[in-house]
């Protein structure tokens, strides 16, 4: 096994793992010639597909388009991974809102006590003490 067949196969196997989520099985990447690797994966549709990767891309075989990622290939390629993916994404990005408005907040929520101070109303600076 040349190394140059190995990064391909460390490479498709890693693209592939990312894209799991939106797969229903995922094969083993392997060596495919010189300078590229195949791998068996079977979409949420219920289609296999055996994509192979190499100096100029990925594609689905025997021949297809090339895409510069795996991700890139299902999401042109499959409607049920264009699904998966955005649920995906905006589960992400509610987690992150929610992270951020913990974090501006104080890990609590906001009070509406009438006894907070702050209506609302700018406050006029005070002049440094002389």
């Amino acid at each position: 096994m040349t190394a140059q067949s190995t990064f391909y196969e460390r490479e498709l196997q890693q693209q592939v793992d990312e894209c799991r989520f939106g797969l229903r099985s995922v094969g083993t990447a392997a060596q495919a010639g010189a300078g590229a690797a195949t791998i068996d994966v079977v979409s949420l549709e219920g289609d296999t597909l055996t994509l192979r990767i190499d100096q100029t891309g990925v594609r689905i075989m025997p021949v297809g388009i090339v895409y510069d990622s795996v991700n890139s290939l299902l999401l042109n390629c499959s409607a049920e991974f264009k699904a998966a993916f955005n649920r995906s994404l905006m589960e992400q990005l509610e987690r992150v809102a929610q992270e951020q408005e913990e974090r501006l907040l104080g890990g609590k929520a906001p009070a509406d006590d009438e006894d907070d101070e702050d209506s609302g109303a700018e406050v006029e600076p005070r002049a440094a003490p002389s």
